[in-house]
């Protein structure tokens, strides 16, 4: 078996695609999400909180990955949902071996509930603005 690590270039082009898929989402998502879907995603937010006041990366990893997904099934797009979900394991795989600094589960939190906001508050141009800049923070 061989294990391949990524470059910066495959790095750069997994965050690319998941701007452009990820920003599609989120701006259909202000359009679309219902109130319901909007709870639901407060509730992943509430979850993760206690993953991080638990220091519990892994829960935490876990939850970040279906806040992300259950945006884009809210905004009615199942095609970029599956795309997403296997760029996910892409996105575990390039974490491998990378050491967070402390308050960084509380700092993608924070955009996690900024995003939100903005979901609920239907401002779709801020809310792809700050899922880009959230998902740029490649260190994460």
């Amino acid at each position: 078996m061989i294990v391949r690590g990524f470059s910066d270039e495959h790095r750069r082009e997994i965050v690319d695609v998941r701007v452009a898929l990820e920003s599609l989402s989120v701006r259909r998502a202000c359009e679309r999400m219902t109130i319901e879907e909007i709870d639901q995603l407060r509730l992943l937010l509430i979850q993760q909180k206690r993953a991080v006041d638990a220091h519990d990366e892994d829960r935490f990893i876990e939850l970040d990955e279906r806040f992300h997904l259950h945006i884009a099934a809210g905004a009615d797009l199942p095609t970029v949902e599956r795309f997403l979900a296997q760029l996910r394991g892409f996105v575990r795989v390039m974490r491998l071996g990378r050491t967070r600094p402390a308050g960084v589960l509380q700092e993608v939190w924070s955009e996690h509930e900024r995003i939100a906001d903005l979901i609920e508050g239907r401002k779709p141009a801020q809310a792809a603005r700050a899922l880009r800049e959230h998902i740029e923070h490649v260190d994460y």
